[in-house]
């Protein structure tokens, strides 16, 4: 057990006890606060190593040992079923320069990993995120990083000032890069959903923002960018 009695400070006890009483009905004694805590202890121990399991199961089954399929040959085999996402760069591919710069870097070719968890990965992978029908976040960051940018205006009368769009013409730019330079793996999967952002955190992919602890500046900046176009 990771808790023993002599690392609960008397702070915690008493902390406990006031808690606990409360809910108790009565003043619990300072030998059922220390079991009580000693048994929280246990429990989210027991529930660590569950996550560490699922995390690890996961991520073998979407990015180690995955079968990657060309983007551009996907759209009838991504399922209607919630699950999580990955995406890389193809073998012998390059992004542009300063991108590339960063990738290499990480010595990585993982660009992506995201979650359909409300959805199904059909409609939020495949049909928002890649085929830009919706709103899709991973989309905007890769137009933003090919340096295209969103009509002037486009998002200045809209309730949500960040969801900036491109033009029909570059949506159709963008979506041919990716066929022809990304390749996609994903697994059905019904959650617990926290396993995506353990698996950002493992493997930093390069255009995931949230809860990445190598998040990059440099699409930070590039999607501001686009956002204040379209706010002009």
């Amino acid at each position: 057990m990771a808790t023993s009695m002599t690392n609960i400070t008397s702070e915690t006890i008493q902390d406990t006890i006031q808690f606990w009483s409360a809910k108790a009905g009565y003043e619990i004694s300072e030998g059922e606060a220390a079991e009580i805590i000693l048994n929280l202890v246990e429990y989210f121990d027991v529930l660590s190593d569950m996550a560490n399991s699922t995390v690890t199961e996961i991520g073998k089954k979407l990015i180690d040992e995955a079968t990657f399929t060309k983007v551009g040959a996907i759209d009838r085999i991504v399922p209607h079923v919630p699950g999580l996402y990955c995406v890389r760069l193809v073998d012998g591919a390059e992004l542009p320069e300063r991108y590339q710069h960063e990738l290499k870097k990480q010595n990585s070719r993982l660009i992506y990993i995201g979650k359909a968890e409300r959805s199904s990965l059909h409609k939020r992978f495949l049909q928002q995120e890649l085929r830009a029908k919706g709103h899709g976040t991973f989309f905007r960051s890769v137009g933003a990083m090919l340096g295209y940018t969103p009509l002037p205006g486009s998002l200045k009368d809209k309730s949500n000032q960040n969801n900036y769009t491109f033009s029909k013409t570059d949506k159709f730019a963008i979506i041919n890069w990716m066929n022809s330079n990304f390749e996609a793996s994903w697994v059905a999967f019904e959650g617990p959903f926290l396993v995506e952002k353990y698996l950002i955190r493992m493997h930093s992919p390069l255009l995931n923002i949230d809860d990445n602890p190598q998040c990059l500046t440099l699409l930070k900046n590039d999607r501001d960018r686009c956002r204040q176009i379209a706010l002009k």
